[in-house]
């Protein structure tokens, strides 16, 4: 029998286990993942367990976990393919959760908040890693990990948009100024050289996310608030939509208008890198689809084909006003949000 003074300490076995967690990732899909159907596609899913109106989902990179946040202040995270809870009610914001986004390798959560920081959560242990991050003035209403993971930009009603370090929260560029309205999406360019983000303002702006310098705009071309904007994989172009699903197609080198505003645009244009956060209307990461509310209640979610600009189906189900709209990495699913307090995941057989 070993010597009980040879046992190791609780601290050296925590040590142990705090190596174990840092060490699991979600994992990444593969180039094709795309092009292909998951092995057990969910049906469709309703998610309950907030207390109030669900304010931001987003689908991990692989599409397994689900997270969201809540007027009621929490992020829960859930199974991507059972709708179960994972992990929450997760409670540090003292305002409500207005956007949510998982890190490229999933080992991460950021969040958003109207009390005006951003939080950084493990996505295993639930303890908040790094946090809060305080600058801005107003409601945060949308955030993105670079590519590497290793910063985090935030855009806000007060019109403008910050860059942190994710693990420090230290302030790295600052606030960027010159949107006229709110800042409601905001993306890193493949290589984390460039952001673009969109505004209530109807615009789209290019920066250099190093300098923050004014890169290109304002583009203007919308004719609603813009919601949702992403890089092409190559980064070479952005996509944009506005509120009813009009979406525009941007040279990212030059800020030249290619296409649009439109429902229809040439096939293949639209295709973007996937974009882990919701917005009001996006654009699905293979470019086939436009989404965005339809009707008059806000409680119908309408899907176009974006080659021919025809309206594909109506997803109903909500009972109050949808909140935000989000793509699976595979771009069969449409997570939705609502004030009805659920959250619902809908699969796309077309």
């Amino acid at each position: 029998m070993k010597d009980p003074k040879e046992r190791p300490t609780a601290t050296a076995v925590c040590t142990t286990l705090s190596h174990l967690l840092e060490t699991i990732s979600i994992v990444q899909p593969t180039p094709n993942a795309s092009r292909s159907r998951p092995s057990t596609p969910p049906p469709n899913l309703t998610l309950r367990g907030h207390t109030d109106q669900v304010w931001c989902t987003a689908f991990s990179a692989d599409g397994k976990y689900i997270v969201s946040g809540s007027k009621d202040g929490t992020i829960r995270v859930w199974n991507g393919h059972t709708g179960n809870p994972v992990l929450g009610p997760l409670k540090m914001h003292t305002g409500g959760v207005g956007c949510v986004t998982f890190s490229p390798n999933g080992r991460r959560i950021a969040s958003g908040s109207r009390d005006m920081t951003v939080l950084v959560w493990h996505t295993v242990t639930g303890k908040v890693v790094a946090g809060p991050f305080k600058g801005h003035t107003s409601p945060i209403l949308t955030l993105r990990f670079s590519p590497d993971g290793k910063q985090i930009a935030s855009g806000s009603r007060n019109k403008t948009i910050r860059i942190w370090d994710a693990q420090t929260g230290a302030l790295l560029v600052g606030p960027l100024s010159g949107h006229t309205e709110a800042v409601s999406s905001i993306v890193f360019s493949g290589d984390g050289t460039r952001i673009a983000s969109g505004s209530w303002d109807k615009t789209v702006r290019i920066w250099n996310a190093k300098s923050g310098r004014l890169v290109h705009g304002p583009l203007e071309g919308h004719p609603n608030y813009v919601f949702f904007v992403a890089f092409s994989p190559d980064s070479r172009r952005i996509i944009s939509a506005s509120s009813f699903g009009h979406v525009c197609v941007w040279n990212a080198d030059t800020g030249a208008l290619l296409s649009g505003p439109s429902l229809q645009h040439t096939e293949g244009a639209l295709a973007v890198a996937f974009t882990p956060n919701s917005t009001l209307s996006t654009v699905s990461p293979d470019g086939k689809w436009i989404v965005a509310y339809g009707g008059n209640t806000w409680r119908t979610v309408n899907v176009w084909d974006s080659k021919t600009g025809q309206l594909a189906v109506s997803l109903d189900g909500h009972t109050n006003f949808v909140r935000s709209i989000a793509f699976s990495p595979d771009s069969r699913h449409i997570l939705t949000s609502s004030y009805d307090k659920t959250i619902r995941v809908h699969g796309l057989d077309y």
